[in-house]
């Protein structure tokens, strides 16, 4: 899901610059925001998951001593709770994304909720 949501973004920073033909200034501060809010949280938790992977492998190593057991435990645990964390500020962030969308329905003179229905029952 969160590889998805950072495909769609690829998209909004290769059209970027056409955020500029939005006249309000706050949306489109909102917007860019937003977009940053759920990135960069993600791109970490992706980071995390291929760190935590890494000490997992570690931890396996038979020569490791009690201290770097207890060591690589610890950051482990660390990562692990940096990761929930950083998914809980994408949701809490995601949950931004109606209102924005809602706010720009008048602009694109298009309803989304027909959209938002399709996609709550699929």
């Amino acid at each position: 899901m969160l590889r998805s949501a950072v495909k769609e973004v690829d998209i909004y920073n290769r059209n970027r610059e056409t955020l500029f033909d939005l006249r309000d200034a706050e949306l489109r501060a909102r917007i860019h925001t937003l977009v940053l809010r759920i990135v960069m949280p993600a791109d970490g938790v992706f980071d995390m998951t291929n760190e935590i992977t890494t000490i997992q492998g570690l931890l396996k190593s038979p020569g490791l001593s009690l201290d770097d057991r207890a060591e690589l435990d610890e950051r482990l645990d660390r990562l692990k709770s940096n990761r929930i964390a950083a998914f809980d500020t994408i949701v809490e962030s995601s949950k931004q994304l109606k209102s924005v969308v809602r706010q720009l329905e008048p602009i694109a003179k298009y309803s989304y909720e027909n959209l938002e229905k399709v996609v709550r029952n699929m």
